[in-house]
């Protein structure tokens, strides 16, 4: 018989997988705490409890991955406060190796596929979305196979496509690839449809429906740029209408990487959506010397910018 000491005392062996259980459930009161104050003790605690239930736990106990998974979370939660890359990187690797203990058919291997995704883009965005679009690829490809593995009627494929969609745009904002685009708003448009006229998480995918077409906007040839720009305020437009005037998270539906804008903001964005509309139509005066009928739009457009801004804003004038 085998024993292990913790804390001074002699622990049968008989005894360790019920004292991971203990320690696991520990990690998790300390985490719940978390997830209402917010504090950095309480994190820092269901990190250390949740390292101590995994330290117990041997390679072949299935209860290894979830154990993998939930401490691979509660240290992502630990790099939001704290911002450092060690969490971060630690988090990636526990997150990986619990995939790679989840079956295909297993129930759990879409989110936890998920997870890693959105851990690999964190880190893209930590060194400045800047050199080796690496990270950002793997966001992609787990964030890909996390899609195909969630059914049509699973409410958190819609969540699955849109965070897909914004990593593809991502890439596309840095290659200028048009097949990129051109898949992600394909993903995005089959968020939209799977996702209830009642769900204010359509605010979120119209508002990057239109963050994308203003990507494309940058990218465009020539000539072609007003159609992208015209869409991105028209998603835009159906953005404000359905997003709530205060702060909102849509309950149940963390799968969504952007959090759900106000309506101010997302006007604040339509506003100089609007605004480069006129610019635009002002370029198109003097390059094409026909100013008038061009420049009455860049004014209008202007005037139109300016009356959406709320009464005081330095920039309604």
């Amino acid at each position: 018989m085998t024993s292990k000491f913790i804390c001074n005392f002699t622990i049968s062996s008989k005894t360790i997988p019920s004292l991971a259980k203990i320690t696991e459930r520990e990690s998790l009161r300390h985490y719940s705490k978390f997830k209402k104050r917010r504090d950095d003790i309480s994190i820092a605690s269901a990190v250390q409890w949740a390292q101590a239930a995994l330290d117990l736990t041997p390679e072949s106990d299935p209860d290894r991955a979830e154990r993998l998974s939930n401490l691979s979370v509660f240290l992502i939660d630990r790099y939001g406060i704290e911002d450092k890359l060690n969490d971060l990187n630690q988090a990636i690797d526990h997150a990986q190796i619990a995939v790679n203990l989840t079956p295909e058919s297993d129930p759990d291997r879409a989110g936890r596929l998920r997870s890693l995704s959105v851990f690999y883009y964190f880190r893209y965005e930590k060194r400045g979305k800047v050199g080796t679009l690496d990270d950002l690829n793997q966001a992609i490809e787990h964030g890909q196979a996390a899609v195909n593995l969630t059914p049509e009627s699973n409410p958190y494929r819609a969540g699955r496509l849109s965070t897909l969609g914004v990593f593809i745009l991502y890439r596309y904002n840095a290659k200028g690839k048009v097949d990129d685009f051109n898949q992600a708003i394909e993903y995005l448009q089959a968020a939209l449809n799977l996702t209830p006229e009642s769900n204010n998480s359509r605010a979120v995918i119209l508002n990057n429906c239109s963050q994308g077409c203003w990507m494309r906007c940058m990218w465009s040839e020539r000539g072609e740029e007003f159609d992208a720009l015209g869409a991105a305020i028209k998603f835009a437009q159906r953005a404000v209408n359905l997003a709530p005037k205060k702060y909102y998270l849509e309950p149940h539906n963390n799968d969504l990487i952007t959090p759900l804008p106000t309506q101010y903001q997302i006007e604040g964005k339509l506003n100089d959506l609007i605004l480069h509309g006129g610019l635009w139509h002002a370029w198109q005066a003097i390059r094409k010397g026909k100013g008038l009928r061009h420049l009455r739009r860049a004014f209008g457009s202007r005037q139109v910018a300016a009356n959406r801004r709320p009464p005081g804003d330095q920039n309604r004038a």
